[in-house]
């Protein structure tokens, strides 16, 4: 099995969607206590069934399949598809899935990249007391050893002062590098738009144009003495993917002793995750589009082992006190049954569209329906396990890591 670490940056504005939806007179049916908004902030990262649809796009692309929007594929190219990525959409609804050479993928999370080294950013686990009255690492909240009687039954509760309702449970991002709270707005950046505009072809050629144009910016005395910049006219022809590729290729050669400026002024900001594959598949570098507006992002892969499990767990081990046993959910989970013990969970709903290859474009796309799932960075006390909806694991979804703790 190969594993590859995968990092996909935005080459414009993207807007990932949500469960909410606007309204409009005489077109929804909303009573008076539902909440129909008219302004709707988009989700920061995808949704973990986005990236695993993503990873099987560029699967198929990397091994050579050429994708048809009317999903009319010979036998012989149907066959191979699913020998590649499996038949149907993953499915939020669980059960046995299949998805040929892709494994899985880890849930999404980011990396900042400083000048000779990186730091991996995950989502702050909710119980994290850091930043509150004075706190000024990661603290875990402690529970009472005696159980009260709740409606949830007999569970132990947080120590006195451990949590205050004023102000909240921990959110937003923390760094397991630096041991800091890293806040939304600090990663990411807004933009207030009206609507959403979906990219078309003549969007497509116009990036096209601006790529081309960066790249002629940077070309050199040395590549103008070979007609390097002639060559860049002939192959406006090529796919976006195979000119950035191809001019990455001219920088590599006529630039060894120089730093690469152009990754730079291409790709800014960078989202993370791991991807298992089987042996004998091919992953390339390319790029996908994603996203309600149909955003384009650079994607690029490299062989890499995936050992951010080990780094979580011992990281928030050596700051949790010894006797204290508590769950991290680096990824959105679905249960089965309710909680036993003290929990810190944040609700969210996602809806899911589904692709069955069997049939053609406009008959093989169906709303499946909304899914409740338990945000990232929710907490789990005790050690019972969860009990989860299986055959969501391939996508990334249901990943919990114990700490047990170690400090003194």
């Amino acid at each position: 099995m190969t594993e590859y670490l995968v990092t996909f940056k935005p080459l414009g504005d993207y807007s990932f969607g949500s469960d909410r939806h606007f309204s409009f007179v005489g077109r929804n049916n909303y009573s008076k206590d539902e909440y129909a908004p008219y302004f709707i902030r988009t989700n920061s990262v995808p949704e973990q069934s986005t990236v695993f649809g993503m990873i099987r796009y560029l699967i198929l692309v990397s091994n050579g399949i050429q994708l048809k929007q009317d999903f009319r594929y010979d036998d012989v190219t149907r066959d191979k598809m699913e020998k590649l990525i499996g038949k149907k959409s993953f499915s939020l609804n669980g059960g046995v899935q299949h998805f040929g050479k892709l494994e899985k993928i880890s849930p999404i999370f980011l990396r900042k990249m400083r000048k000779n080294s990186e730091e991996i950013v995950i989502p702050n686990p909710f119980n994290n007391k850091q930043g509150k009255e004075g706190i000024e690492q990661f603290a875990p909240m402690i529970l009472e050893e005696i159980k009260v009687s709740t409606s949830f039954g007999e569970i132990a509760l947080p120590k006195s002062k451990e949590y205050n309702p004023k102000e909240g449970y921990g959110n937003g991002y923390y760094n397991i590098n630096t041991g800091c709270l890293e806040a939304i707005e600090d990663i990411f950046m807004t933009k207030v738009s009206t609507g959403v505009r979906r990219v078309t072809q003549n969007d497509l050629q116009e990036l096209k144009k601006n790529i081309q144009a960066l790249c002629k910016s940077f070309v050199n005395a040395a590549m103008k003495q070979k007609q390097e910049v002639s060559n860049l006219d002939k192959n406006s022809n090529l796919s976006l993917t195979e000119f950035i590729n191809d001019f990455m290729d001219l920088l590599e050669k006529y630039n060894k002793e120089k730093k690469n400026h152009f990754q730079e002024e291409l790709e800014k900001l960078s989202k993370n995750f791991d991807v298992k594959v089987k042996d004998g598949i091919i992953l390339k570098d390319g790029i996908v589009p994603m996203g309600q507006k149909g955003t384009l992002f650079k994607v690029s892969v490299q062989e890499s082992e995936d050992n951010l499990e080990s780094k979580i767990t011992e990281h928030f081990q050596k700051h949790t006190p010894q006797g204290q046993t508590w769950q991290y959910c680096l990824s959105d989970v679905c249960l089965v049954d309710d909680v036993q013990n003290f929990a810190i969970l944040e609700e969210k709903l996602v809806r899911q569209l589904h692709t069955d290859l069997s049939k053609n474009r406009l008959k093989g796309l169906d709303l499946q329906g909304s899914s409740l799932l338990y945000k990232a960075g929710s907490v789990f006390y005790g050690d019972d396990a969860i009990s989860v909806k299986t055959g969501l694991e391939p996508a990334g979804y249901n990943t919990i890591y114990k700490i047990t703790g170690s400090k003194e």
